[in-house]
């Protein structure tokens, strides 16, 4: 028998119990998660509003809205698709216009107001949500991306 080298890994044990287990608590069930996501998504969409939104923060809107769509190509929330698409053209605006007005994030018009309706359906969709959805949603994003099926602002 051969001894195991000290620089060789021990095997890992997966516990697929627990992996299904976490996939299907809701997220909402995940209080100090599910309260820092929202603070977060509230905080960057407070400060779109006021118009001093860092280029992070747009960020923010932007993943979540994002998230947003991805779920409702899930059929999560699809009757309210129309609204997170207005919402994405609008914060699209915003964010065009902020490469030549020296990165300041403005809404103009009720832009504000599509951005607005589109992440009260995203918070709608988290309450019912579960961890397993959410990184189902994520992965539609990257794979969005990375198939260059997305609209994206390039930096000026």
């Amino acid at each position: 028998m051969r001894k195991r080298s000290k620089y060789t890994p021990k095997p890992v044990r997966l516990n697929a119990m627990a992996y299904v287990t976490e996939s299907i608590a809701p997220v909402s069930s995940r209080t100090s998660f599910y309260t820092t996501l929202n603070l977060k998504n509230m905080s960057a969409l407070d400060s779109l509003g006021k118009g001093t939104a860092t280029k992070l923060e747009a960020d923010v809107v932007i993943e979540a809205l994002n998230v947003c769509e991805a779920y409702c190509m899930m059929n999560v929330g699809r009757e309210y698709r129309l609204d997170v698409l207005n919402a994405l053209s609008a914060l699209q605006a915003v964010c065009v216009r902020s490469l030549t007005s020296d990165g300041k994030f403005i809404c103009q018009g009720d832009e504000f107001e599509l951005i607005k309706a589109g992440f009260e359906v995203h918070t709608a969709q988290l309450e019912v949500a579960t961890i397993g959805s959410l990184e189902a949603a994520i992965k539609l994003v990257f794979s969005t991306l990375k198939a260059k099926r997305a609209k994206v602002i390039q930096d000026a």
